[in-house]
C-alpha cells in the first residue's frame, strides 16, 4: 500500500477519535465502556502507525544520516513524554480533561497537514502480485526467519522489554518507597533523571553521525541496560540511585535506537513494514514482564527482583551474542 497515504488516514481517524472524545467528556454523559472503545481503537491506531511511519524514514533521509535521524526521533520522543506529562496535568487541573483530547485531536489533524507536504521517492511503491493479508504475513515471518541478522535483532528487541523497561516501570515506584523512603517528589525526581539520561544517550548517537560497529555498540548498550538495573539494587541513597537510573536511561535508549536503525538499514523496502511491525510486537510483551516483576518483588522485595531482572537481561544478550555471530559482526 502507499505508505504515505496510510499514516495519513490512520492521522484523520485518530485525530476525529480524539476530538469526539473530547466532546463526549465535555458534554457530562461519559460511560465506563466508553473508555474501554477509545482506548482500544486509540491502540489499535498507534500499533499501525509506528511501523508505518519508521518503514518511511529510510525513503526521507539519506541512508548515511539514519542512526542521526533515529536517534532524533528519539530525542523528541523523551523530551515531549516529560513536557506532556507536565501540561496534561496542568490542564487536568485548571481546564479538565476534555482540553487534553481536544488539543490531541487539532494536533492529529496538524500532524496530517505536515504529511501532505512530505515527498516519498517513488521507490517506495514497489510493484507486487496481489497476496492476501494471510500470504503477506507469512512472507514477512519466512524473510525473518532467513535472515540471520534480521531475526537476531528482533529476539534482542523482546530481552530489554520483558526483563528491563517492567522492572523499571513498575518496581521504581515500590523502590522508591520501600528502600529509599521518598514521597512523589523523589519518584518524579528518579524518573525525570531516567529521561534525562535517555535523552542523553540519543543524543551521543546523533552525534556520531555514520558510525560503522553499529553491532558491537548495540550489543553494548544492551549489556550495560542490564547491568545498571543489577546495580540500582545496591543503591540506598537518593542522588546515587538517580545516578544509576541517569545511566541506565542512557544505555537503553542507545539500544533501542541503534537495534530501530540496524533493522532499517538491513531490511529491504519491500519487507520493511512487516518486519518493523514484528520488531514492535515486543510492546506487548511488556505486561508479562511486569507480572514477572511484580511476583518477585512481592516474594523477595525490590532490590531482589532488579538483580534478577538485570541479570537475565545481560545474559540473554551474551549468550545471543554468541549464538549470532553475524550480529557482533553487523556494520553500518
Amino acid at each position: 500500500m502507499d505508505r504515505r497515504q496510510l499514516i495519513l488516514v490512520i492521522q484523520v481517524v485518530l485525530g476525529v477519535l480524539a476530538l469526539g472524545f473530547a466532546f463526549l467528556v465535555s458534554s457530562g454523559h461519559l460511560q465506563v465502556w466508553h473508555l474501554f472503545v477509545f482506548t482500544f481503537i486509540s491502540g489499535a491506531g498507534w500499533t499501525m502507525n509506528n511501523p508505518v511511519r519508521q518503514s518511511l524514514v529510510p525513503d526521507t533521509v539519506p541512508r548515511e544520516d539514519l542512526m542521526n535521524a533515529v536517534a532524533l526521533n528519539s530525542a523528541a520522543f523523551q523530551l515531549f513524554r516529560i513536557i506532556g506529562v507536565v501540561l496534561g496535568g496542568w490542564l487536568i487541573a485548571f481546564t479538565g480533561p476534555s482540553t487534553n483530547f481536544m488539543i490531541q485531536g487539532i494536533t492529529y489533524m496538524f500532524m496530517a497537514a505536515l504529511i501532505l507536504q512530505i515527498h516519498v521517492p517513488k521507490r517506495d511503491y514497489f510493484e507486487s502480485k496481489k497476496e492476501s493479508l494471510l500470504e503477506n504475513f507469512k512472507g514477512g515471518v519466512n524473510y525473518v526467519r532467513s535472515q540471520e541478522v534480521t531475526l537476531a535483532l528482533i529476539l534482542l528487541g523482546m530481552v530489554p522489554a520483558l526483563f528491563v523497561m517492567p522492572f523499571i516501570n513498575a518496581l521504581l515506584p515500590v523502590f522508591n518507597d520501600e528502600v529509599l523512603g521518598n514521597g512523589p517528589e523523589g519518584f518524579g525526581l528518579l524518573m525525570g533523571m531516567y529521561a534525562a539520561g535517555a535523552m542523553l544517550g540519543t543524543f551521543v548517537l546523533a552525534s556520531l553521525q555514520n558510525f560503522q560497529h553499529k553491532g558491537k555498540l548495540l550489543i553494548g548498550a544492551a549489556i550495560a541496560s542490564g547491568i545498571t538495573l543489577v546495580a540500582l539494587a545496591f543503591t540506598s541513597w537518593g542522588p546515587l540511585s538517580m545516578f544509576v537510573l541517569f545511566l541506565s536511561g542512557a544505555a537503553h535508549m542507545m539500544y533501542m535506537a541503534t537495534n530501530n536503525t540496524l533493522i532499517q538499514l538491513t531490511t529491504p523496502p519491500e519487507f520493511r513494514g512487516r518486519v518493523l511491525s514484528l520488531f514492535f510486537l515486543d510492546h506487548a510483551l511488556t505486561p508479562l514482564g511486569s507480572l514477572f516483576a511484580g511476583f518477585l518483588a512481592w516474594q523477595y522485595g525490590s532490590p531482589v527482583a532488579f538483580v534478577v531482572g538485570g541479570t537475565i537481561a545481560s545474559s540473554m544478550v551474551i549468550v545471543m551474542t554468541f549464538k549470532f555471530r553475524a550480529l557482533r559482526e553487523t556494520r553500518a
